[in-house]
């Protein structure tokens, strides 16, 4: 089983090389499904986080948040100066995925120089990860953005934090 894995781990990281950036966005995401469950070594995407395509970057960060290998933070910590208000977001999620009370304050001072609005939804979904409760009013208040897509996104952050008994309420 082990050789099957490998082989198909293989082609999602040869696709990574694909022209086609929803090809390599589709890679990215199976190549940190494949790795979340193995525990195997994330450099294919910590490389894809530096890809051209934003949705690329995007999937690349949201997966090393979900494979859970400390070793991405520093990777993490460099793309979180991405061009892209969305891959911003992305990385500081996946950042408070894996990071500890250390870089929970080294994201609040990258925050207070944010002005995405589209990042600020990840860097406070990151924040509430380390257990900031004002996390929670914040994205509130990006629900009342006239941007579509920011407001969405914290909605559905939202939605996930209202899962948890004690947020709910709040929320």
């Amino acid at each position: 089983m082990a050789g099957a894995k490998a082989k198909r781990l293989s082609s999602f990281v040869s696709q990574l090389g694909a022209k086609s950036p929803d090809k390599r966005a589709e890679a990215a995401a199976e190549i940190g499904s494949i790795l979340a469950r193995a525990g195997d070594s994330p450099q294919a995407l910590i490389r894809a986080l530096q890809d051209r395509s934003e949705l690329v970057r995007v999937q690349a960060a949201a997966s090393l948040g979900l494979i859970g290998d400390r070793t991405a933070l520093r990777a993490l910590w460099m793309a979180l100066k991405d061009r892209s208000g969305l891959a911003r977001g992305y990385v500081a999620s996946a950042i408070g995925d894996l990071g500890t009370d250390k870089d929970a304050v080294r994201l609040r001072s990258a925050l207070a120089r944010e002005r995405s609005p589209r990042a600020k939804v990840g860097y406070y979904a990151a924040l509430h990860k380390f257990g900031d409760r004002e996390a929670i009013p914040q994205l509130i208040e990006l629900t009342r953005t006239k941007d579509y897509r920011v407001r969405c996104a914290a909605a559905n952050n939202l939605g996930r934090l209202a899962s948890r008994r004690r947020e709910a309420e709040v929320v």
